[in-house]
């Protein structure tokens, strides 16, 4: 703790001087909080920092139009370690509060903080335990963590990755490619992930999934010698990079702009790729990963898969198949919902209709909290979750 000494007035009695000295150089300086964001997927707008009370209240900065104050990532520094930080976010939207916030110390290793919900406000006690913490609203992963696995991995011969798309700031949307050598697929399964940036689950997922691909296992080699995934582990890199939501965002919603024209080239260039690629090999199944809001506890206890079928058509008949299988390797049932009314085309909108050698397509949303089984949701447990739905894909797709 550091200590001010005050300048003493002329007029002061010498005879009170040591004393007043001592007790103005006993009073100790409040700390300082400080609120970071200038870095990668950096997010925050201050409220309040109360230095006192060791609190500081943020909501996120709304960028490109957005209308959710949902992602938030900060640095937070120059506070009092010798009690826990209160962090405050406004109730604004129930949805947009996360029932657990996370923090770390070095934004590698990430641990959960409950919330505390008022009508008001939402409070979170984060552990002091170094000169500055990170606070988020989500599991961050971002842009340069994908770069980092698309490194590990590309070493091995079964993976190609290409630039899907190629952003006017020079930074590429990658796609990875995943086959068999010396195997003539006859397959495709398609798989996306972060149309709205802030939903990081399914980056997790994603990495999870290839994980289990590569794995050199005699049921994964037979099944990638048949079927070619194509993988987009981050639609919309640019709002990662810039920390934003994304959902709703200008000049439209990813998943809400599968138009027959697109305002985002990702999409556009995603759509071209399918279509070439489904005349080599008949597309199995197509999905969509995303993550709900924070603050809905239905979608954060279960995970969803929202689907367009009818349980009786034939492509309805195929993703009850997946899924059937995929529950049961997971030891507990995905819910399954009627697809949500939307004002734009959605991913799988397009995908059924313009891809006829389709077996299935939905969309996959992985929750926050409790799995159904009653473990916590954590990035141990989004990987599992990939690695399942690869083995589901070998249960459906590699033994026709």
């Amino acid at each position: 703790m550091s200590y001010k000494i005050p300048l003493m007035p002329s007029t002061t009695s010498r005879s009170f001087l040591p004393v007043i000295f001592i007790l103005f150089f006993a009073q100790p300086v409040c700390a300082q909080i400080r609120i970071e964001t200038g870095f990668e997927g950096g997010n925050a707008r201050v409220l309040q920092i109360n230095n006192r009370l060791n609190l500081v209240k943020i909501t996120s900065e709304l960028k490109a139009g957005e209308k959710h104050p949902v992602a938030i990532l900060c640095r937070i520094s120059g506070f009092d370690r010798k009690r826990p930080l209160k962090v405050v976010l406004p109730v604004i939207d129930r949805l947009y509060i996360p029932f657990s916030a996370f923090y770390s110390v070095d934004a590698v290793r990430w641990e959960k903080t409950p919330a505390t919900i008022g009508k008001r406000t939402a409070e979170y006690l984060v552990p002091t335990e170094g000169q500055r913490v990170y606070f988020s609203t989500h599991y961050p992963y971002r842009y340069s963590d994908l770069e980092n696995y698309l490194r590990k991995i590309a070493v091995n011969e079964k993976v190609g990755i290409s630039d899907l798309d190629m952003l006017e700031t020079g930074i590429r949307v990658p796609m990875v490619r995943i086959a068999g050598v010396n195997h003539e697929q006859q397959y495709a399964a398609w798989i996306i992930a972060r149309q709205h940036a802030f939903e990081s689950n399914p980056s997790f997922v994603v990495e999870g999934l290839i994980d289990k691909l590569l794995s050199g296992d005699p049921e994964m080699e037979q099944l990638i010698g048949k079927t070619v995934f194509y993988i987009v582990p981050m639609m919309d890199v640019k709002a990662v990079i810039e920390g934003r939501a994304g959902k709703d965002q200008e000049p439209g919603d990813f998943n809400r702009d599968w138009n027959r024209v697109s305002a985002w080239s990702a999409i556009t260039a995603f759509r071209g790729k399918m279509r070439s690629e489904s005349k080599k090999y008949r597309a199995n199944a197509f999905i969509d990963i995303h993550n709900p809001w924070p603050g809905n506890k239905d979608a954060c206890i279960n995970y969803l898969a929202f689907s367009l079928y009818s349980s009786g058509s034939q492509r309805g008949r195929n993703l009850d198949l997946f899924l059937s299988t995929l529950n049961g390797i997971c030891g507990f049932d995905i819910c399954i919902r009627p697809m949500f009314d939307s004002k734009g085309k959605t991913s799988i909108h397009w995908v059924n209709e313009e891809i006829d050698a389709l077996d299935f397509a939905f969309i996959l949303e992985v929750g926050f909290l409790k799995r159904p089984d009653g473990r916590d949701w954590d990035t141990l447990g989004y990987r599992e979750l990939g690695g399942s739905m690869v083995n589901a894909f070998r249960g459906c797709l590699g033994n026709r």
